[in-house]
């Protein structure tokens, strides 16, 4: 980075880092660089289409198997990078979606790793797969399906977290600049959907049924308080 921006500086404040490599290595380094490029580019774009497509084929899984759903994400991705680099110049925007969809997905990490925590560990691999299954019912079918404690920690952390990004000439949220133009969105969402999903945890109990077989909470609490009464002829 040090000699590209001492030699090539117009990439640099381009942010063409790739761009100002090229422009700095010899002839005889390209054959290297590309193919640094392309090993590293498969793995990173193997494993992300991978999980993307699994996603995809659990969302439609009557319609889209795991190799049909990767391979129509991989055709789409391709298409994407073409048409944003080269046919609109949506680099810049798809930049800053990516921080947006960070913003709203990282509070829902957070809901999810305090759920393991709270839950000690414990899930059913069966019951998790009710919905690719297009069934209903089991351990995690909460309110018709919806887990609606998780849901009310994470949308309005979401969207507070989406008001106080800062991105200068790009996205600037409503209150984006209460930081003296300082991105503080990723804190601010991660602490707050921290602190009302375990307030909403600790108001309304998860039921006894998503805890473990050892967990003294997967026991109802009307069949504890049965035990504890003395039995009287």
């Amino acid at each position: 980075a040090t000699i590209v921006a001492s030699k090539a500086p117009d990439y640099i404040a381009a942010n063409n880092y790739v761009g100002g490599l090229l422009a700095v290595s010899p002839s005889w380094f390209f054959l290297p660089v590309c193919l640094i490029a392309l090993i590293g580019g498969m793995s990173t774009g193997t494993t992300s289409l991978y999980g993307t497509g699994l996603d995809l084929s659990s969302v439609f899984p009557r319609v889209l198997s795991r190799v049909k759903a990767t391979l129509l994400i991989g055709v789409m991705s391709i298409a994407f990078i073409f048409i944003g680099r080269f046919a609109a110049n949506l680099v810049q925007s798809v930049s800053t979606f990516a921080v947006l969809i960070i913003t709203c997905t990282t509070p829902w990490m957070v809901i999810m790793i305090i759920g393991l925590i709270k839950r000690r560990g414990f899930y059913c691999p069966d019951d998790l797969q009710v919905f690719t299954r297009g069934e209903s019912g089991g351990r995690y079918w909460f309110t018709r399906g919806w887990n609606w404690r998780g849901l009310g920690a994470w949308i309005p952390s979401a969207l507070v977290g989406l008001c106080f990004v800062n991105l200068p000439g790009q996205f600037v949220g409503p209150l984006g600049n209460l930081a003296e133009g300082i991105d503080i969105s990723l804190p601010v969402t991660l602490g707050l959907a921290s602190l009302v999903y375990l307030a909403l945890l600790s108001l309304f109990p998860e039921p006894a049924s998503v805890f473990g077989p050892l967990d003294p909470r997967s026991k109802p609490k009307t069949a504890a308080v049965n035990t504890a009464l003395p039995q009287t002829a």
